[in-house]
């Protein structure tokens, strides 16, 4: 009796000790949570965005938005006498209140320390608001014909080739550029909207279309959003556009140019939203999944902008290949647009938990070879990026951004680490109730904001829940401080080998060791490759670039031309490009001036910019950028400039 009595008073001061730990930790993290997003000026604290409607002309001839924006906004505090809003790159005119009050305002230009975050609209209400008071402001304006947001092409930039074409990319900070409104990933709120283009031309946003009529000369389309998004995913893209239903759910919107083969390519959309939408045991709450292939300029593989993914060309290559993208902006409607990072610093919470789905999903469509392939193959992109920020916070999954620009830290820090940190976890817990602690997750914060306190808040719990102490005891086993906090590579990643893998490799070791002079026995095999592989086998070149000669590049170009000098497979291309520049090939130049200014995706153009300056070839560099500069997009611009004249 006595043994029993003192095993359940150890089991009651040790849950008690537990319980203890719970409420000291959760205190604490809410403690250090103050500052919700450093990268507004916007007063979230004191008042919140319900919804905005968006009523704009498109202009392209001064390339401009005008119209106004009316907020529906909600008092959070006893007392509050004025509204300050993101508004960068914008002319305001006029605001004025619900009973068409005129409002007093100021635009303000911060100090130089936060010059990178824009400027900001201080609204002065005419009587203070009382807490939970709603109440409207509109504000009448146009956009600068200069700014980094929406992208106007002229019509040769387009694949019709008669018609101009806009889209917009508002991921991170951009959306201020658009519209004076809050933007930060902290508010959510619904939007619609009433868009004015020219009649020959289509408009789609990240909402619904409720109606549309047209008069002589222009086309008038209403759109409504009822679920809540955090600005960064209101998105516009107009164009002589054609919609092409490919699943019950899903759809393609490219020009009609380009519909056929885009269609195809992307004919597996509606298995992909199943099979996702069975793994995280969530309804997929957004009704139809829409993706846009963008002109080629577009700088990022795709923006999950919800009803309206946008995707770049480059994944659409003949082959179905390049189509994980779409995996992955598929899972972001789960992890990032129902279940969002509350600020940029806690940008992993977002795309680590997708490409983590990503993968998941890509094992049930294309297998597990295919996903450690494709672990592999992204691990150098993930290494140089940890190489380029060195040991500064921007390597860390808890970047801090001192007045910088969010934009200023993008990687694939980001998705890689964060994705291995959920793997590693799962392999703690075991898959099946990673699986649950995902569904749980999601489910229990749909439509709201999370960081990475939030998660760990929820994972102690679950654990504790289905383990017991075993559990707790794996929960506090994990390095969150490394993981987090520290910069630098994964302290884990759990990559299990593959004869796939090994076979890509001891093929570019066995052309390496032959030294041009012929092809290895087998060489053939190259062509049998997953893609993922054959990047393997380049990457094992580059990763033993002291070896290689000129000779060597030119037996692999000989061998594999048709593959490697396909300007639509960026993933074979950019890597041959990079061979050819440290080999001295200079009968490439052009070849790669050509390339560069085929594709505007950062992934496939900042590693040969890269490689350029790290071959003492700034020289070429800068002239294949000043021959494409206006093609690029600003967000590019920006990056390939931080390489060139660093």
């Amino acid at each position: 009796v006595r043994c029993v009595q003192e095993t359940g008073l150890i089991a009651l001061v040790s849950t008690l000790a537990v319980l203890g730990l719970f409420v000291g930790l959760s205190y604490n993290e809410q403690e250090s949570s103050r500052v919700i997003d450093e990268s507004t000026f916007a007063n979230i604290h004191e008042v919140r965005t319900q919804h905005f409607f968006l009523n704009l002309t498109v202009n392209f001839d001064t390339k401009t938005l005008s119209g106004s924006n009316t907020l529906t906004l909600q008092s959070q505090t006893r007392r509050l006498q004025q509204v300050i809003l993101d508004a960068y790159h914008l002319e305001i005119k006029q605001v004025v209140d619900q009973n068409f009050n005129m409002l007093d305002y100021e635009h303000v230009t911060p100090t130089s320390d936060q010059k990178d975050l824009g400027q900001y609209l201080v609204i002065y209400l005419r009587e203070p608001a009382k807490r939970g008071e709603i109440f409207n402001i509109t504000i009448f304006y146009s956009t600068a014909k200069e700014q980094d947001t929406i992208s106007w092409l002229e019509p040769e930039q387009t694949a019709g080739g008669k018609y101009p074409y806009l889209y917009s990319q508002c991921e991170s900070i951009l959306c201020r550029q658009v519209a004076p409104l809050q933007d930060t990933p902290a508010v959510k709120a619904t939007y619609s909207a009433v868009i004015r283009t020219p009649k020959a031309l289509r408009p789609f946003l990240s909402a619904n279309e409720t109606d549309s009529y047209e008069d002589e000369d222009f086309r008038y389309s209403s759109f409504r959003n009822d679920i809540p998004i955090p600005s960064y995913l209101f998105a516009i893209v107009v164009g002589r556009l054609e919609e092409r239903q490919v699943g019950k759910r899903t759809a393609v919107i490219t020009e009609a140019e380009q519909i056929d083969e885009c269609a195809k390519e992307l004919e597996d959309l509606e298995q992909m939203v199943t099979i996702l939408e069975d793994y995280i045991g969530y309804p997929y709450v957004w009704g139809a999944y829409k993706i846009v292939v963008l002109p080629p300029s577009f700088p990022v593989g795709g923006m999950e902008n919800p009803l309206l993914t946008f995707a770049s060309p480059s994944i659409i290559v003949g082959d179905k290949s390049n189509v994980a993208v779409a995996i992955h902006e598929i899972a972001h409607s789960w992890t990032g647009n129902l279940v969002t990072n509350r600020n940029w610093n806690n940008f992993w919470v977002n795309e680590g938990f997708t490409r983590f789905l990503e993968r998941k999903g890509a094992e049930v469509f294309s297998g597990k070879e295919y996903v450690l392939l494709d672990e592999v193959a992204s691990y150098p992109e993930f290494t140089a990026a940890i190489r380029q920020f060195g040991n500064t916070t921007f390597s860390s999954l808890e970047p801090h951004f001192d007045g910088r620009s969010p934009d200023d830290a993008f990687s694939t820090i980001p998705y890689e680490k964060g994705y291995f940190l959920l793997k590693y976890i799962a392999s703690l817990v075991g898959e099946d109730h990673f699986q649950g602690i995902l569904r749980n997750w999601i489910s229990s914060n749909a439509f709201g904001t999370v960081t990475t306190s939030d998660f760990k808040s929820h994972l102690r719990r679950e654990m504790w829940q289905r383990l017991g102490f075993r559990g707790l005891q794996q929960f506090y086993s994990i390095d969150f401080k490394t993981w987090i906090q520290q910069p630098g590579e994964a302290p884990i990643t759990l990559m299990p080998g593959s004869p796939l893998v090994e076979e890509a490799k001891q093929l570019a070791r066995e052309y390496i060791k032959l030294g041009g002079e012929s092809s290895p026995e087998d060489y053939q095999k190259f062509r049998k490759l997953f893609m993922k592989a054959q990047v393997i086998f380049l990457d094992e070149l580059l990763d033993n670039k002291q070896a290689l000669t000129r000779k060597i590049v030119e037996r692999i170009e000989q061998d594999f031309s048709d593959l490697l000098l396909n300007i639509k497979q960026c993933e074979l291309i950019m890597r041959f490009l990079r061979l050819a520049i440290i080999t001295n090939y200079n009968e490439k130049n052009e070849l790669l001036s050509q390339y560069m200014g085929s594709i505007g995706r950062m992934r496939y153009t900042q590693p040969v910019f890269q490689e350029l300056i790290d071959n003492g070839k700034k020289d070429l560099a800068i002239e294949v950028f000043n021959r494409h500069r206006s093609f690029y997009h600003p967000l590019a611009r920006r990056a390939f400039e931080s390489i060139i004249y660093a």
